[in-house]
This record gives structure tokens, sequence and C-alpha cells, in this order.
């Protein structure tokens, strides 16, 4: 298993950013199936006040309103969920 710090550094490196431009929310923990088995799951913090809207792109990735995530799949809704819990408790 990597330790969350070292996965912290691999997703800052993708998007072009330093390390200390992420923080892990310490309480927030879950894991999902998988067919390798159950994998850990860990919720970041952007430091910045905007997001990374170009280097999210470059990596194939996106950010979105939360409203638009109600078509996602069950599994992340439900990730969704505990992580909007995470962060506005």
């Amino acid at each position: 298993m990597t330790h969350p710090a070292l996965l912290v550094k691999n997703v800052a490196d993708m998007l072009g950013l330093s390390a200390y431009d992420i923080v892990l929310e310490s309480g927030f923990r879950a894991h999902v199936d998988t067919p390798e088995g159950a994998a850990p799951v860990y919720l970041g913090s952007l430091t910045a006040i905007d997001p990374p809207y170009d280097a999210a792109e470059r990596s194939g990735a996106r950010f979105i309103a939360i409203t638009e995530a109600r078509d996602l799949p069950p599994a992340e809704l439900e990730l969704l969920r505990r992580a909007y819990e995470c962060v506005m408790e």
C-alpha cells in the first residue's frame, strides 16, 4: 500500500503543483471494493483559492459543480456525500 503523502506528491506532480498545494483531510476515511480487493480513498483539499482548472484539464480531469454530479454512479455519489459531510463538519 502506498503512503498517502506519496499519493499527494504524485497528484501534485500530475497537476504541476507543489505538494504543499494539497492537504489531506484527516477526518475522511473510505474504501472501495475493486477486483484486487478493498482500496483506500483519500480526500485532499487545494490550499489555493482558485482551483487549477488548466492543470486538471491537461491531465484529463476536470472540476464540476456539485449539482453536475447527480448523474454519477451510486458508488461515486456515496463518496461525494461522505466527502461533503467531512468538509462541512
